[in-house]
C-alpha cells in the first residue's frame, strides 16, 4: 500500500481476524443484494485489526495503533473510509474473535438483541427459542 495515495478520510488497517459470513457468497452473484463484485475486486469481509496509517481528516477519530472493526477487505491490509469503521469492543469473559461469530453483527449479536431487548419476555430455562 502506497500511503501517499491514502485519502484524508481513510485509514489503513492491518487485519487481524476476518469473518466468513454468508453475505460473502452473495457478493459473487451478478445482482447481489449487498453489491456484486467484478473479477479482480477485493472481497469484503467483516473483521477487526489495528490501524497502521491515518489520513489527515481521520486523525480526529483514530490514532495509529487503534483497534477497529468493520467491513474490511479479505486481505492482510485494508484501506477503508474511517467512518466505515468502529472502535473494537471486547466482550467480558469472551475471546476477541467472539465479536465476529458468537456476538457478531450478522449472527449472535442480532439474536441476543432480539431475545433480550425486543422480545416481550426473555426466555427461561427449558424454553426452546428459534432465531
Amino acid at each position: 500500500i502506497n500511503v501517499t495515495e491514502i485519502q484524508d478520510d481513510e485509514v489503513v488497517v492491518e487485519n487481524t481476524t476476518l469473518s466468513v459470513d454468508a453475505f460473502i457468497r452473495t457478493q459473487l452473484d451478478e445482482e447481489a443484494y449487498h453489491g456484486s463484485l467484478q473479477i479482480g475486486d477485493t472481497i469484503t469481509a467483516l473483521g477487526y485489526g489495528t490501524i497502521i496509517h491515518v489520513g489527515k481528516g481521520a486523525s480526529k477519530k483514530y490514532k495509529v495503533g487503534s483497534k477497529v472493526t468493520g467491513a474490511l477487505g479479505a486481505q492482510r491490509y485494508s484501506t477503508v473510509k474511517a467512518n466505515q469503521t468502529f472502535p473494537f469492543i471486547t466482550f467480558p469473559f469472551m475471546k476477541p474473535n467472539s465479536g465476529l461469530g458468537l456476538m457478531g453483527l450478522t449472527s449472535g449479536l442480532t439474536a441476543y438483541t432480539g431475545i433480550f431487548y425486543v422480545a416481550s419476555k426473555s426466555p427461561r430455562k427449558g424454553d426452546t427459542v428459534v432465531v
